[in-house]
């Protein structure tokens, strides 16, 4: 059924970036939502200023605002927060992330990144025997969620696994008995040039975890581990349509591939 244009919902999508995967939120959030809605987008690059602007500019315009509140390390919380605080908790939409330290509760479908990454390592346990030592590239310049690298430290410390957390791929030397847990799709790259240049097997020697599922990893046979981007989309908007201010964990996959 097609909703007239008085009755449409506005929404604003305030991401913190546009990538191949936020495109895909992106349009499964525009398909599900349908006719029901309007949709405008903006970016505000990780800037809680920028964000600041952003949303002063355009509160009371939309029945919903639907933020991605991922910023550079160095912002303040509470910066931020009382950003969010000034969106009525009815019309905010939380995506990707939870903040509990909100006043109200709204909705939020978020990914738990230290325990989602620590369980997907748990899930390839097996295949990781082998490898003595694991290595996550986490860019430094990339602003990736800091739980990230805590939940991979939490694995590795339980396991009594040997573990070093690098920024990029460029200076890392192959050895026998590494798995990499790779965060960047050129460090990928540049990992799995250096292993061709050795004489070791990967998936047997040297092992590879790709972040985020893409064609092209399948393609390698790549193991992946991956939230459902698909997945995020369609849940935040199904329950904005029903009105409903929960919370939702993504769901995160483990997908086993030849590479580990």
């Amino acid at each position: 059924m097609e909703a007239n244009d008085a009755s449409k919902l506005k929404v604003l999508l305030v991401f913190n970036k546009l990538s191949s995967y936020k495109k895909i939120i992106y349009y499964s959030f525009l398909e599900t939502l349908g006719e029901c809605a309007t949709v405008d987008l903006q970016i505000h690059h990780y800037n809680v200023n920028l964000f600041q602007e952003i949303i002063e500019k355009n509160l009371g315009k939309y029945n919903h605002y639907v933020v991605m509140p991922h910023f550079t390390l160095d912002t303040p919380k509470a910066q931020y927060l009382a950003i969010l605080n000034t969106i009525p908790s009815q019309e905010l939409v939380l995506l990707d992330k939870d903040i509990p330290e909100l006043k109200h509760d709204c909705l939020c479908v978020f990914q738990d990144f230290d325990k989602d990454i620590f369980t997907a390592l748990e899930k390839t346990e097996d295949l990781l025997e082998k490898y003595s030592r694991l290595v996550l590239v986490l860019p430094s310049d990339a602003n990736h969620p800091e739980e990230l690298p805590w939940g991979f430290r939490s694995f590795c410390l339980m396991r009594n696994k040997e573990f070093s957390v690098v920024e990029n791929a460029m200076n890392e030397v192959v050895a026998a008995g590494t798995a990499y847990v790779v965060i960047r799709e050129t460090d990928l790259v540049e990992i799995v040039k250096k292993i061709r240049q050795t004489s070791y097997l990967l998936g047997r020697e040297v092992g590879v975890i790709s972040f985020n599922e893409t064609p092209l990893k399948e393609l390698l046979n790549m193991t992946v581990i991956t939230t459902d981007f698909e997945a995020m989309g369609r849940t935040a908007a199904t329950l904005l349509l029903e009105k409903q201010r929960v919370k939702v964990k993504n769901p995160f996959y483990t997908i086993r591939r030849g590479s580990l």
